[in-house]
Parts: structure tokens; C-alpha cells; sequence
């Protein structure tokens, strides 16, 4: 990963808190102006609330319709959106993500993923190691979930050396 400094939150960033890893299994916390912050069990539950989170926001637009078995309604009424979070209304969500990300870290890594495309069905973006401040672009969400992946090995490396 690369060196650098964590930028400017963005509103459609997604701060991922790992506190524990089990089998290469990631659980912890996700934090976005979406949702504020909720609880994750393994990492299709984490790319599933992230997809869902983009979703919302519709940004970064999905460059193709994902397939599926089952038919799905059309848009959701305006009573069935998820209402933006008072904090987001006030507009200091990204003075509360910084300070939550500082006091409150994950207890294996914490991690700001910036999603900028999602095109030929997967996403392209920046994911940030913010305990090392290296910063990484990504191509797929299986190339982001294995520099998150390498990130947490190296930690649990030097956490084995001291």
C-alpha cells in the first residue's frame, strides 16, 4: 500500500471497523451517511450492506443491471426509502466518522473504502489503512477484499513479533 494522508471523507465513504477475523471471515462495524453505524458478520454481509449503501445513494452509478433468479419490484415508494440520518442532515456526518475512526477504532483495523465506479459488475476505488495511513486503488471487490486481507495479516505479523 502506499503511504499517504486520509483526505477528505467523502459522503458516499464507508469506514470498516475489524475487530475480529475468524477462518479469513471479517466481523466488526461499518460506518456511511447511509445507515450511520451498524454491525457486520462476514464478508458477504459487509459487500451486501456496501452494495445496498450505493444502491441508496445510486453513486457511484452501476454501469449494468445485476441478474437475478427472482424478480424484483421496481423502485422503492417514497414511504419505503431509508430517511438520511439527522447528522448527515446537519452535515458534520464527516466530523463525526473522523472522530468515531479516532476514538474508536477497530480492534484488528479500520479501513475508509471510497468506491468512485462501479462498472463490468464489481467496483473500482481507494481503500486506506488508516492505523498505517497507506493508501491503495483497487480494480474488483475481490482485489479490495485481498488487500484488506493483506493489510490484517501484516498486523497479526507484527502483533506475533512483539
Amino acid at each position: 500500500m502506499e503511504s499517504g494522508n486520509l483526505g477528505a471523507v467523502s459522503p458516499t465513504s464507508v469506514w470498516v471497523f475489524v475487530d475480529s477475523t475468524e477462518d479469513h471471515d471479517l466481523n466488526g462495524r461499518l460506518a456511511s451517511p447511509a445507515f450511520g453505524i451498524t454491525t457486520f458478520s462476514g464478508v458477504l454481509a459487509l459487500i451486501t450492506r456496501m452494495e445496498q449503501f450505493y444502491n441508496e445513494k445510486r453513486f457511484p452509478q452501476s454501469s449494468m443491471q445485476i441478474r437475478s433468479f427472482h424478480k424484483k419490484k421496481r423502485g422503492k415508494t417514497a414511504e419505503e426509502k431509508p430517511s438520511v440520518p439527522a447528522a448527515e442532515q446537519r452535515g458534520d456526518l464527516e466530523e463525526m466518522l473522523a472522530r468515531i475512526g479516532m476514538e474508536e477504532p477497530g480492534k484488528r483495523a479500520t479501513f475508509v473504502i471510497s468506491v468512485l465506479f462501479r462498472q463490468n459488475a464489481t467496483w473500482q476505488g481507494s481503500v486506506t489503512w488508516v492505523e498505517k495511513k497507506e493508501k491503495q486503488q483497487f480494480r474488483s471487490a475481490l482485489e479490495l477484499l485481498k488487500l484488506i486481507e493483506s493489510a490484517l495479516d501484516e498486523e497479526e505479523g507484527e502483533n506475533h513479533e512483539k
